[in-house]
Protein backbone atom coordinates (compact mmCIF):
# COMPACT_ATOMS: atom_id res chain seq x y z
CA UNK A 1 0.00 0.00 0.00
CA UNK A 2 2.88 2.36 0.73
CA UNK A 3 4.36 1.69 -2.72
CA UNK A 4 0.96 2.27 -4.32
CA UNK A 5 0.55 5.64 -2.58
CA UNK A 6 4.07 6.81 -3.47
CA UNK A 7 3.84 5.80 -7.14
CA UNK A 8 0.35 7.28 -7.42
CA UNK A 9 1.33 10.77 -6.31
CA UNK A 10 4.66 10.66 -8.18
CA UNK A 11 2.89 9.86 -11.43
CA UNK A 12 0.28 12.57 -10.94
CA UNK A 13 2.75 15.29 -10.00
CA UNK A 14 5.29 14.15 -12.57
CA UNK A 15 2.83 14.30 -15.47
CA UNK A 16 3.09 18.07 -15.78
CA UNK A 17 6.89 18.03 -15.86
CA UNK A 18 6.91 15.23 -18.43
CA UNK A 19 4.44 17.17 -20.55
CA UNK A 20 6.55 20.34 -20.54
CA UNK A 21 9.72 18.36 -21.24
CA UNK A 22 8.47 16.08 -24.02
CA UNK A 23 5.36 17.67 -25.54
CA UNK A 24 4.70 21.36 -24.88
CA UNK A 25 7.86 23.26 -25.78
CA UNK A 26 6.20 26.69 -25.63
CA UNK A 27 5.19 28.74 -22.60
CA UNK A 28 3.65 31.81 -24.25
CA UNK A 29 0.82 32.32 -26.72
CA UNK A 30 1.03 35.75 -28.35
CA UNK A 31 -2.11 36.94 -30.13
CA UNK A 32 -2.35 39.51 -32.89
CA UNK A 33 -4.93 41.05 -35.22
CA UNK A 34 -4.50 39.30 -38.57
CA UNK A 35 -6.40 42.09 -40.31
CA UNK A 36 -3.47 44.45 -39.72
CA UNK A 37 -1.07 44.13 -42.64
CA UNK A 38 2.47 43.16 -41.65
CA UNK A 39 1.65 42.66 -37.97
CA UNK A 40 2.62 38.98 -38.07
CA UNK A 41 6.01 39.69 -39.65
CA UNK A 42 6.90 42.38 -37.11
CA UNK A 43 5.78 40.25 -34.17
CA UNK A 44 7.67 37.19 -35.39
CA UNK A 45 10.80 39.30 -35.93
CA UNK A 46 10.57 40.63 -32.36
CA UNK A 47 10.12 37.14 -30.89
CA UNK A 48 12.94 35.56 -32.87
CA UNK A 49 15.42 38.03 -31.41
CA UNK A 50 15.18 36.01 -28.22
CA UNK A 51 14.22 32.45 -29.23
CA UNK A 52 14.18 30.06 -32.19
CA UNK A 53 11.26 28.17 -30.70
CA UNK A 54 8.49 30.12 -32.34
CA UNK A 55 5.64 29.01 -34.61
CA UNK A 56 2.79 30.86 -36.25
CA UNK A 57 -0.59 29.20 -35.85
CA UNK A 58 -4.31 29.65 -35.71
CA UNK A 59 -5.54 29.24 -32.17
CA UNK A 60 -9.20 29.13 -31.31
CA UNK A 61 -11.67 27.49 -29.00
CA UNK A 62 -14.25 25.16 -30.43
CA UNK A 63 -17.07 23.14 -28.91
CA UNK A 64 -16.85 19.37 -28.77
CA UNK A 65 -20.13 17.47 -28.76
CA UNK A 66 -19.41 14.60 -26.40
CA UNK A 67 -20.91 11.17 -26.85
CA UNK A 68 -22.85 11.58 -23.59
CA UNK A 69 -24.63 14.69 -24.89
CA UNK A 70 -22.55 17.26 -23.03
CA UNK A 71 -20.57 20.03 -24.72
CA UNK A 72 -16.93 20.69 -23.84
CA UNK A 73 -14.51 23.49 -24.83
CA UNK A 74 -11.73 22.30 -27.11
CA UNK A 75 -8.45 24.10 -27.79
CA UNK A 76 -7.54 24.02 -31.43
CA UNK A 77 -4.08 24.61 -32.96
CA UNK A 78 -3.72 24.81 -36.75
CA UNK A 79 -0.27 25.39 -38.26
CA UNK A 80 1.39 25.91 -41.64
CA UNK A 81 5.15 25.60 -41.10
CA UNK A 82 5.79 22.04 -39.94
CA UNK A 83 9.41 22.53 -38.87
CA UNK A 84 8.56 25.57 -36.74
CA UNK A 85 5.62 23.74 -35.18
CA UNK A 86 7.75 20.72 -34.29
CA UNK A 87 10.01 23.06 -32.29
CA UNK A 88 7.15 24.07 -30.00
CA UNK A 89 4.87 21.02 -29.97
CA UNK A 90 5.72 17.33 -30.16
CA UNK A 91 3.05 14.87 -31.22
CA UNK A 92 3.89 11.60 -29.50
CA UNK A 93 1.57 9.04 -31.11
CA UNK A 94 -0.22 6.80 -28.65
CA UNK A 95 -2.54 5.13 -31.12
CA UNK A 96 -2.80 5.50 -34.89
CA UNK A 97 -6.28 5.19 -36.37
CA UNK A 98 -6.23 5.89 -40.10
CA UNK A 99 -2.57 5.13 -40.72
CA UNK A 100 -1.58 8.78 -41.01
CA UNK A 101 1.67 9.86 -39.44
CA UNK A 102 1.96 12.46 -36.66
CA UNK A 103 1.40 16.05 -37.87
CA UNK A 104 -0.76 14.69 -40.71
CA UNK A 105 -4.50 14.86 -40.13
CA UNK A 106 -6.34 15.49 -36.87
CA UNK A 107 -4.76 14.28 -33.64
CA UNK A 108 -6.46 14.34 -30.25
CA UNK A 109 -5.47 13.79 -26.67
CA UNK A 110 -5.43 10.09 -25.77
CA UNK A 111 -7.38 10.92 -22.61
CA UNK A 112 -10.45 11.36 -24.82
CA UNK A 113 -10.02 7.81 -26.13
CA UNK A 114 -9.26 6.49 -22.68
CA UNK A 115 -12.22 8.17 -20.98
CA UNK A 116 -14.96 7.69 -23.55
CA UNK A 117 -13.78 4.39 -25.01
CA UNK A 118 -14.15 5.65 -28.57
CA UNK A 119 -13.93 3.02 -31.29
CA UNK A 120 -11.26 3.32 -33.94
CA UNK A 121 -13.87 4.05 -36.62
CA UNK A 122 -15.60 6.80 -34.64
CA UNK A 123 -15.59 10.45 -35.56
CA UNK A 124 -15.83 13.43 -33.27
CA UNK A 125 -18.45 16.14 -33.61
CA UNK A 126 -16.97 19.63 -33.45
CA UNK A 127 -18.92 22.89 -33.71
CA UNK A 128 -16.97 25.16 -36.08
CA UNK A 129 -16.93 28.93 -36.37
CA UNK A 130 -20.03 28.77 -38.57
CA UNK A 131 -21.94 27.19 -35.64
CA UNK A 132 -22.32 24.07 -37.77
CA UNK A 133 -21.43 20.70 -36.32
CA UNK A 134 -18.74 18.91 -38.29
CA UNK A 135 -18.21 15.16 -38.07
CA UNK A 136 -14.43 14.80 -38.20
CA UNK A 137 -12.48 11.54 -38.46
CA UNK A 138 -9.84 11.04 -35.78
CA UNK A 139 -6.52 10.16 -37.41
CA UNK A 140 -4.74 9.37 -34.18
CA UNK A 141 -4.44 9.86 -30.44
CA UNK A 142 -1.41 11.48 -28.83
CA UNK A 143 -0.05 11.67 -25.31
CA UNK A 144 -1.22 14.87 -23.68
CA UNK A 145 -1.14 15.33 -19.92
CA UNK A 146 -2.67 18.75 -19.30
CA UNK A 147 -6.11 19.58 -18.02
CA UNK A 148 -7.85 20.72 -21.18
CA UNK A 149 -8.78 19.14 -24.49
CA UNK A 150 -6.47 19.70 -27.42
CA UNK A 151 -6.66 19.17 -31.17
CA UNK A 152 -3.80 19.80 -33.56
CA UNK A 153 -4.16 19.89 -37.34
CA UNK A 154 -2.33 21.25 -40.40
CA UNK A 155 -3.77 24.04 -42.55
CA UNK A 156 -4.29 21.61 -45.44
CA UNK A 157 -6.34 19.29 -43.25
CA UNK A 158 -8.17 22.28 -41.81
CA UNK A 159 -9.65 23.06 -45.19
CA UNK A 160 -10.20 19.38 -45.99
CA UNK A 161 -12.06 18.62 -42.77
CA UNK A 162 -13.75 21.93 -41.96
CA UNK A 163 -13.91 23.70 -45.31
CA UNK A 164 -12.35 26.73 -43.63
CA UNK A 165 -9.33 28.73 -44.69
CA UNK A 166 -6.28 28.94 -42.47
CA UNK A 167 -6.28 32.30 -40.66
CA UNK A 168 -3.26 32.55 -38.33
CA UNK A 169 -3.79 34.75 -35.28
CA UNK A 170 -1.11 33.75 -32.78
CA UNK A 171 2.47 32.68 -32.17
CA UNK A 172 3.55 29.88 -29.88
CA UNK A 173 6.89 30.77 -28.30
CA UNK A 174 9.28 29.52 -25.66
CA UNK A 175 10.64 32.51 -23.74
CA UNK A 176 12.75 32.65 -20.62
CA UNK A 177 11.52 34.71 -17.66
CA UNK A 178 14.25 37.23 -18.33
CA UNK A 179 13.46 37.63 -22.03
CA UNK A 180 9.68 37.52 -21.78
CA UNK A 181 9.37 40.99 -20.23
CA UNK A 182 11.61 42.45 -22.95
CA UNK A 183 9.61 40.79 -25.72
CA UNK A 184 6.25 41.91 -24.30
CA UNK A 185 7.50 45.48 -23.95
CA UNK A 186 8.64 45.46 -27.58
CA UNK A 187 5.40 43.86 -28.78
CA UNK A 188 3.31 46.54 -27.11
CA UNK A 189 4.73 49.04 -29.58
CA UNK A 190 3.68 47.01 -32.64
CA UNK A 191 0.42 47.86 -34.38
CA UNK A 192 -1.79 44.79 -34.41
CA UNK A 193 -0.47 43.17 -31.23
CA UNK A 194 -3.38 42.18 -29.01
CA UNK A 195 -2.28 40.28 -25.91
CA UNK A 196 -0.20 37.43 -24.55
CA UNK A 197 -1.03 34.43 -22.43
CA UNK A 198 1.46 32.72 -20.15
CA UNK A 199 0.45 29.24 -21.19
CA UNK A 200 2.76 27.59 -18.66
CA UNK A 201 1.18 29.40 -15.71
CA UNK A 202 -2.33 28.80 -17.00
CA UNK A 203 -1.77 25.09 -17.48
CA UNK A 204 0.05 24.82 -14.15
CA UNK A 205 -2.85 26.45 -12.34
CA UNK A 206 -5.36 24.10 -13.96
CA UNK A 207 -3.13 21.11 -13.33
CA UNK A 208 -2.74 22.01 -9.65
CA UNK A 209 -6.47 21.44 -9.22
CA UNK A 210 -5.92 17.76 -9.97
CA UNK A 211 -2.59 17.44 -8.20
CA UNK A 212 -4.09 19.01 -5.06
CA UNK A 213 -6.77 16.34 -5.00
CA UNK A 214 -4.09 13.72 -5.59
CA UNK A 215 -2.08 15.03 -2.63
CA UNK A 216 -5.12 14.77 -0.35
CA UNK A 217 -5.79 11.23 -1.56
CA UNK A 218 -2.16 10.31 -0.98
CA UNK A 219 -2.23 11.73 2.55
CA UNK A 220 -5.30 9.70 3.49
CA UNK A 221 -4.05 6.58 1.71
CA UNK A 222 -0.57 6.81 3.25
CA UNK A 223 -1.95 7.33 6.76
CA UNK A 224 -4.26 4.35 6.37
CA UNK A 225 -1.39 2.29 4.95
CA UNK A 226 0.94 3.02 7.87
CA UNK A 227 -1.71 2.45 10.55
CA UNK A 228 -2.93 -0.75 8.90
CA UNK A 229 0.63 -1.99 8.37
CA UNK A 230 1.48 -1.36 12.04
CA UNK A 231 -1.61 -3.20 13.28
CA UNK A 232 -1.19 -6.14 10.93
CA UNK A 233 2.54 -6.46 11.53
CA UNK A 234 2.22 -6.24 15.31
CA UNK A 235 -0.55 -8.83 15.33
CA UNK A 236 1.38 -11.21 13.05
CA UNK A 237 4.63 -10.83 14.98
CA UNK A 238 2.91 -11.35 18.34
CA UNK A 239 1.28 -14.46 16.93
CA UNK A 240 4.62 -15.59 15.49
CA UNK A 241 6.38 -15.19 18.86
CA UNK A 242 3.53 -17.00 20.62
CA UNK A 243 3.75 -19.94 18.17
CA UNK A 244 7.51 -20.15 18.80
CA UNK A 245 7.06 -19.95 22.57
CA UNK A 246 8.00 -23.56 23.34
CA UNK A 247 11.09 -23.43 21.13
CA UNK A 248 12.22 -20.16 22.69
CA UNK A 249 11.75 -21.46 26.22
CA UNK A 250 13.77 -24.61 25.37
CA UNK A 251 16.57 -22.41 24.03
CA UNK A 252 16.62 -20.40 27.25
CA UNK A 253 16.62 -23.57 29.39
CA UNK A 254 19.62 -24.81 27.37
CA UNK A 255 21.58 -21.68 28.27
CA UNK A 256 20.76 -19.33 25.42
CA UNK A 257 20.75 -15.69 26.46
CA UNK A 258 17.89 -13.34 25.55
CA UNK A 259 19.92 -11.72 22.77
CA UNK A 260 20.51 -15.16 21.20
CA UNK A 261 16.81 -15.98 21.42
CA UNK A 262 15.92 -12.65 19.83
CA UNK A 263 18.40 -13.31 17.04
CA UNK A 264 16.54 -16.56 16.33
CA UNK A 265 13.33 -14.56 15.81
CA UNK A 266 15.11 -11.84 13.83
CA UNK A 267 16.43 -14.32 11.27
CA UNK A 268 12.96 -15.71 10.54
CA UNK A 269 11.46 -12.22 10.52
CA UNK A 270 14.06 -10.94 8.04
CA UNK A 271 13.44 -13.85 5.66
CA UNK A 272 9.66 -13.36 5.81
CA UNK A 273 10.06 -9.58 5.45
CA UNK A 274 12.15 -9.93 2.29
CA UNK A 275 9.57 -12.27 0.75
CA UNK A 276 6.76 -9.92 1.79
CA UNK A 277 8.53 -6.86 0.35
CA UNK A 278 9.12 -8.54 -3.01
CA UNK A 279 5.46 -9.56 -3.28
CA UNK A 280 4.25 -6.25 -1.85
CA UNK A 281 6.27 -4.12 -4.28
CA UNK A 282 5.02 -6.12 -7.27
CA UNK A 283 1.39 -5.89 -6.17
CA UNK A 284 1.85 -2.23 -5.18
CA UNK A 285 3.11 -1.28 -8.66
CA UNK A 286 0.13 -2.97 -10.28
CA UNK A 287 -2.36 -1.31 -7.92
CA UNK A 288 -0.67 2.08 -8.47
CA UNK A 289 -1.24 1.87 -12.23
CA UNK A 290 -4.90 0.99 -11.60
CA UNK A 291 -5.23 3.88 -9.13
CA UNK A 292 -3.75 6.43 -11.56
CA UNK A 293 -5.93 5.10 -14.38
CA UNK A 294 -9.05 5.51 -12.27
CA UNK A 295 -8.03 9.11 -11.53
CA UNK A 296 -7.89 10.04 -15.23
CA UNK A 297 -10.60 12.44 -16.33
CA UNK A 298 -12.18 13.22 -19.68
CA UNK A 299 -9.37 15.58 -20.65
CA UNK A 300 -6.43 14.51 -18.58
CA UNK A 301 -4.28 11.42 -18.85
CA UNK A 302 -1.50 10.96 -16.31
CA UNK A 303 1.71 9.04 -16.86
CA UNK A 304 1.58 5.50 -15.52
CA UNK A 305 5.18 4.53 -14.93
CA UNK A 306 6.26 2.60 -11.81
CA UNK A 307 9.11 4.46 -10.14
CA UNK A 308 12.15 2.56 -8.91
CA UNK A 309 12.74 5.24 -6.26
CA UNK A 310 9.17 4.83 -4.95
CA UNK A 311 9.64 1.07 -4.83
CA UNK A 312 12.87 1.45 -2.84
CA UNK A 313 11.27 4.00 -0.48
CA UNK A 314 8.27 1.73 0.01
CA UNK A 315 10.50 -1.27 0.69
CA UNK A 316 12.57 0.69 3.21
CA UNK A 317 9.42 1.98 4.88
CA UNK A 318 8.02 -1.53 5.16
CA UNK A 319 11.33 -2.81 6.56
CA UNK A 320 11.43 0.01 9.13
CA UNK A 321 7.87 -0.65 10.28
CA UNK A 322 8.62 -4.37 10.53
CA UNK A 323 11.73 -3.67 12.63
CA UNK A 324 9.81 -1.39 15.02
CA UNK A 325 6.90 -3.81 15.41
CA UNK A 326 9.36 -6.69 15.87
CA UNK A 327 11.09 -4.82 18.71
CA UNK A 328 7.72 -4.35 20.39
CA UNK A 329 6.75 -8.01 19.94
CA UNK A 330 10.12 -9.13 21.33
CA UNK A 331 9.19 -7.70 24.74
CA UNK A 332 6.96 -10.74 25.29
CA UNK A 333 9.99 -13.03 25.38
CA UNK A 334 11.27 -11.44 28.58
CA UNK A 335 7.97 -12.30 30.29
CA UNK A 336 7.98 -15.98 29.37
CA UNK A 337 7.57 -18.36 32.32
CA UNK A 338 10.17 -21.07 31.71
CA UNK A 339 8.05 -23.57 33.57
CA UNK A 340 5.07 -23.07 31.25
CA UNK A 341 6.47 -25.23 28.46
CA UNK A 342 3.93 -27.66 27.03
Amino acid sequence: MIVTALIFVTNVYGSFDVHCEKINHFNYIIFYDNSVAGADDEIEKAIRKYTDKCAKCQEKSLILNQSDGRKTPLYFFCYDNLEDYKNVFSILPKEKITGKEPYDGLWMSYSYRNYFGKKDTDHISIVGTSEKSNSIPIDGFMNYYLTHGIVTISKENMYEYFGEQYEPNAFLANLSDKDSSKVIKELEGINGYLKYENNYQTCKRDFNTFSGIAAAIEGVYMSMSVVLAMLVLLNLLNQFVEEKKNELIILQINGYQLKDVRRYIYVDTIILTIIGIIIGVAVGMYLAVLAVSSFDGSFICFIKTPSAICCIEGALGAALLTFIMCKIAMRKIEKFDLSSIT
